[in-house]
């Protein structure tokens, strides 16, 4: 089993250069990307084609992007789902702003101007 969360956005990503430490990131092909650790990993990928779900479009109609991000396994330590949480919000900054997505629900992750206006 994994944890898993869901980023939309309204600009491309460029994987693994807009993710937290690229050089560690790996590809085995296709358009998913893992940063590997000894006893968990974290993989992302591009899901635009499934479409973004109306929820998150509500928040944020522009968004155009769909990224999907798993922790596995699920069992995994503190650090590894502070990464997770990480690499979802150094995606949604790297958009200005994006919608998450996770078991709690729906967040607007606003820009950085955004953010400091509030």
């Amino acid at each position: 089993m994994s944890m898993d969360l869901w980023v939309y956005a309204a600009c491309a990503i460029s994987f693994p250069d807009q993710l937290p430490e690229p050089e560690i990131w790996t590809n085995y092909g296709g358009s998913d990307w893992a940063y590997e650790q000894p006893t968990w990993q974290v993989v992302v990928d591009d899901e635009s084609e499934a479409g973004i779900p109306d929820e998150a479009l509500e928040l944020l109609p522009e968004a155009t992007v769909a990224v999907s991000l798993g922790l596995e396994p699920i069992g995994a330590d503190e650090t590894a789902y502070e990464f997770l949480y990480r690499v979802a919000d150094v995606i949604a900054s790297s958009c200005g702003r994006a919608v998450v997505q996770g078991p709690q629900g729906l967040r607007l992750v606003p820009s950085s101007s955004e953010a400091q206006d509030a």
